[in-house]
Order: structure tokens, then sequence, then C-alpha cells
């Protein structure tokens, strides 16, 4: 917003002027269309909101279909820290994690001495209930979260998040029109004549280099805006895969549920590098 601000400090009124109604215009012309796109066609009577097919995520949007289970994890989370927790069974491990011990207030791995994490809550939610299969170790717990569990509120409607780009951009010209318009500087008459009178020279012309290896682009920056940085993995799609991932690059794998399953690897901005081991958190 500073950038355009800046910007629209150096138009006059009537350029001021016109890029409201220009930038009013465009954000409901583009709200218009994809409202329409996802609308069927025929009359106002014949049309049917469309269900979300299962599945589609938005960036840096929690899909509606996954917001239970991502709360049910963070309510296993803060349970497993206040009151510990049993020994547990991970899906693809033989060996049960160890119940947890009281150590100076806090509950820990009795071996590592380590605390509970949100990594740790995927796999011990998984255990105490699984919604899919209507059971598991500890449904008491999951009949206490889903008591108190309340569905999230709908994203706004496109027209109006299009009206809300509209008031952005007059409140910036707004303010751009209430600061002093800078005039572009002149040159004075001498600088231009010394100007003339310099010679033109023609560069000699440069040796061509040879072609560099194509690179790797990074695919990764837009995504990261949205991200939470907490330690919640968040649904990613990459190279037309779905995965579950969090702000630190940690990759996982997602069931058919879209619930986070297996480590993958770490994304280092280019690609997934798999020859990494799971972190120990």
């Amino acid at each position: 917003m500073s950038a355009i601000q800046e910007s629209i400090k150096e138009m006059t009124v009537e350029e001021l002027l016109s890029l409201i109604a220009s930038a009013t215009a465009e954000a409901k012309k583009k709200a218009k269309g994809s409202k329409a796109a996802k609308e069927p066609k025929g009359s106002k009577e014949q049309k049917a909101s469309k269900a979300p097919k299962k599945g589609s995520m938005v960036k840096g949007v929690l899909p509606p279909q996954l917001h239970e289970s991502f709360a049910w994890v963070d309510f296993v989370l803060a349970d497993a820290k206040a009151n510990g927790w049993t020994a547990y069974a991970v899906k693809g491990k033989e060996e049960m994690e160890e119940a947890s011990e009281e150590r100076n207030g806090a509950h820990v791995f009795p071996t590592t001495g380590k605390e509970f994490n949100r990594k740790n809550a995927m796999s011990l939610s998984k255990f105490y209930f699984s919604k899919k299969e209507g059971k598991g170790a500890n449904e008491q717990l999951y009949q206490q979260f889903a008591a108190q569990y309340v569905a999230p509120a709908s994203p706004s409607s496109p027209t109006e998040a299009a009206d809300a780009v509209a008031k952005a951009v007059t409140e910036a010209v707004t303010e751009a029109m209430a600061s002093p318009v800078a005039s572009p500087k002149k040159k004075a008459p001498a600088a231009k004549a010394a100007a003339k009178a310099e010679p033109k020279t023609t560069p000699a012309p440069k040796a061509k280099a040879a072609p560099a290896a194509p690179k790797k682009k990074k695919v990764e920056d837009e995504w990261l805006t949205t991200c939470p940085k907490d330690d919640a993995v968040y649904p990613w799609d990459f190279e037309g895969v779905k995965y579950a991932r969090n702000y630190k690059g940690y990759v996982y794998s997602v069931d058919e549920d879209g619930e986070p399953a297996y480590w993958v690897g770490l994304f280092n901005g280019t690609e997934i590098d798999k020859s990494v081991a799971e972190p120990e958190e």
C-alpha cells in the first residue's frame, strides 16, 4: 500500500479521480465475474449454489472440512500439556510412544525430557479418537471437545471483497491528494547545453558470455505470506500434489480426508528435499 501511495503522489487531480473510478469499476467487474463463474446458467429460480468440491483448497485459507480436525488436534495438545498423556500408537511405527511424566511442573517424555508439541498431538489425536472410524482410546475426551466446538463463520463474498479493495484505493488516493504534489525537476539551461555539446561515443561490442546453466526458480514466497507462524501444518499444493506444510518448510503427506499423515521432507524454496529426516521437536 505504501508503494501505491508514493506513486499516487506524483499524479494530477484529474488522474487521481480517474484512478478511483477505474479501480472501483475493475474490482466490481472481477467480483462479478468470479461470482458468475461459480453460478450455473439459467434463471434465478434454476440457479443453485454448488457445494465446494471435497479437498479443494483456497490459497491461505483452511478448507471448511478440515476446521474440526485441526481444532481437535489443538484441543488434544492443550489437554496433554495440562494433564499429561498416555502411551499411544503412531501410524507407521511398531513401538508405542511413551506416556508422560511430570518434571518441575511440566509434562514431558521420560526418555528425552522434551515437552509435547503439535506434531505429537497430530498422532495422539488420531489415537484418542478417529471420527472417520468412530472409535478411539479416549472417546470421552473427544466428547468434551465436541460439546464446546463451534464451526467458524463462512468467508465474505467476492462482492464484499471488491468493496474493500475499492475503499482501500479510495482512501489511498484521498490521502495522497491531501499531500503536496511534487513537481518534476527541470534541467538548468546550462546543463542542457553541456549535455548537447558532449559528443556521443559508441560503446565497443561486448563479447557474448556462455549461457549459464538454468537455475530452478523459487516458487514459494506467496504461500508463506498467508501461512501462520506456528507449529501447525496447513494445506499446500505443490506440482499438482496435495500436502500439509508449516512455515518452516516441514512437509507431510495427507490422507484421503486431507489430514496430515506421514513425513515427506523439507521444502527448501525450490523442491522437497526428501533426504532430510523428520525433526525431533
